[in-house]
């Protein structure tokens, strides 16, 4: 070894030997500690994952999608998940009250608004199963209500419904579509792109024999203050009008207000009632007898989860939460056909609402009488719609028949409504193929193929969303990661929508996000397309992958 090379090596040792007397032991130190946060942070235990319950209402279709959904969270995450179903006015108010951890949920718009899909999510909306609360969420649902100014107001509502996806009370699977099976003898019944079910009032079937419709589960009520599903809404928008009514090509037009006035600043309305509107005693319907109804949605002790849909009119919100009297409610009484509505903010699609049940007119009369159970008995329903009720038998069937006394009654041809009435989807296939029923609305995916090559077989797009809602609040018996977003964004990471789609036959769209396609923004676009996807990358693999990390980021074991 040469002189030279010996000498840099010497240099080089007396360096380090330097550097280590130095900040040798800070450096060492260091070290020591990054090792050993390491090594904390590998070896802390993590914990099981809790077993959860779904639940969902009894149907063949809802039940291979909760399947589904239930081997995908125990293959992707290790996540134990029991079942249980039960039929519709138990699951509803289960769901409801809040007993619950996941449930099995749907939306179908009120109206073709964003704000349909997402003022039920405010703190205090009775339609708000999740007991979700975020206060910024419910200042720009309140800005958007609030402004006259399209951009504004819709662009609070892409920010409410981003705050929305990112806490994940409410996890999107697909955007609706409605199919339904149809042996060719009813003529012009329209389908209901927001109801998602059929309306008759135009149609009529070969020979001129009553219609034999699948309606599905009994309705609860047929209040239209009490109501909350859309069973009980079809048959509702059959017995009922408001000011504003549905034609047969599902647009908006008069209904009892046969013209109405509004002010230059879009916030005072005056409709002016027909003379010729009655209800089926043929007594008159009147002013009163709107704001008596709108009046008891909003009153605490109705208990109407659509009361919100009233708060558009001035201090009904204040009234709904006790903080004034319901004398203080934005309407007034010109004369018995005549009534003028101010509103809290101009509401350009105030018409689509007055078309909505919860707004329909009810006499004071009529149901003081007999306020839980009036509207369920043909003997005591009175109604101002295009049918009158003439029986109502649970789980049997429900018959509508022709209301001379409405006031378009002559140009409308009156067919003979019978909706049967079962959440059984097998035995509303065999009713469908023996004749019993005309249109099957539910029946069993795995029949799909055989119903589509009969060419009875029909499917439409509605604005609505399927999704799953999560307790987000600590009860007692559910366990405490379900009150973690993270956990909630793991959960919808972890659905393979394609999949679900494809066993559910229902040509639905999958949804990254809880608005559905249909709906303008200000700019005139989709809304929805507009906003864009929340979570998920197209990539079911790289979606698993996320929501594994996110489990294990927050201290849970997964496969």
């Amino acid at each position: 070894m040469n002189k030279r090379l010996i000498t840099i090596m010497s240099l080089l040792l007396a360096l380090v030997l330097m550097a280590t007397a130095c900040g040798g032991q800070a450096t060492t130190a260091a070290t020591t500690a990054a090792a050993g946060e390491t090594t904390a942070a590998t070896t802390a235990p993590l914990k099981d994952l809790p077993a959860l319950k779904l639940i969902y209402n009894t149907s063949t279709g809802h039940q291979v999608i909760a399947e589904a959904v239930q081997a995908m969270w125990k293959e992707s995450l290790g996540l134990d998940v029991t079942l249980e179903n039960s039929e519709w006015a138990v699951f509803q108010e289960t769901r409801n009250n809040g007993d619950y951890q996941i449930a099995r949920h749907g939306w179908l718009g009120d109206y073709t608004d964003p704000m349909t899909f997402l003022d039920m999510w405010v703190s205090e909306s009775g339609q708000n199963d999740a007991d979700w609360k975020n206060p910024a969420f419910d200042q720009l649902i309140a800005t958007a209500k609030s402004s006259n100014d399209p951009a504004v107001r819709m662009q609070a509502m892409h920010d409410a419904e981003k705050i929305l996806m990112e806490e994940m009370p409410v996890i999107p699977v697909y955007y609706y579509t409605n199919v339904w099976l149809d042996n060719g003898k009813v003529k012009n019944y329209v389908h209901d792109a927001l109801l998602g079910h059929m309306m008759f009032t135009w149609a009529t079937k070969d020979g001129g024999e009553p219609i034999n419709y699948h309606l599905g589960a009994t309705p609860a009520t047929l209040d239209p203050q009490l109501n909350n599903a859309t069973d009980g809404a079809v048959t509702i928008q059959h017995l009922f009008v408001g000011l504003t009514t549905k034609n047969e090509k599902n647009e908006i037009v008069p209904g009892v207000a046969e013209k109405w006035d509004i002010s230059d600043d879009g916030l005072v309305w005056t409709f002016h009632l027909r003379d010729d509107a009655v209800w089926t005693d043929g007594k008159p319907v009147t002013a009163d007898d709107f704001i008596y109804a709108w009046k008891r949605a909003l009153d605490p002790a109705t208990g109407s989860e659509y009361a919100y849909q009233v708060y558009y009119v001035k201090n009904a919100a204040k009234i709904n939460a006790g903080e004034v009297p319901v004398e203080e409610l934005g309407v007034k009484v010109i004369d018995d056909k005549t009534l003028e509505v101010t509103l809290e903010a101009a509401t350009p699609y105030f018409t689509q609402l007055t078309a909505f049940p919860t707004l329909f007119p009810v006499r004071e009369d009529v149901v003081s009488k007999n306020p839980d159970a009036w509207a369920n008995d043909p003997a005591t329903l009175i109604s101002n719609g295009p049918y009158k009720l003439t029986k109502f038998e649970i789980k049997n069937e429900i018959v509508l028949e022709k209301n001379d006394k409405y006031y378009d009654a002559a140009s409308l041809p009156g067919t003979k409504l019978i909706f049967k009435l079962t959440d059984d989807d097998a035995a509303a296939l065999s009713a469908f193929k023996t004749g019993e029923l005309d249109i099957a609305e539910s029946f069993p995916a795995e029949e799909t193929d055989a119903m589509k090559a009969t060419g009875q077989y029909n499917v439409e797009p509605i604005i609505g969303t399927y999704f799953f809602s999560v307790e987000v609040q600590p009860r007692e018996g559910n366990p405490e990661i379900l009150q973690d977003p993270k956990f909630r964004k793991a959960l919808a990471l972890a659905i393979d929508r394609d999949y679900v789609i494809e066993v559910a036959q229902n040509n639905a769209l999958p949804a990254y996000a809880f608005v559905p396609n249909g709906m303008a923004d200000a700019d005139g676009g989709d809304f929805r397309e507009n906003g864009g996807n929340y979570f998920g990358s197209g990539d079911y693999a790289a979606d698993v992958a996320e929501a594994k990390a996110l489990i294990n980021e927050i201290g849970y074991i997964t496969p």
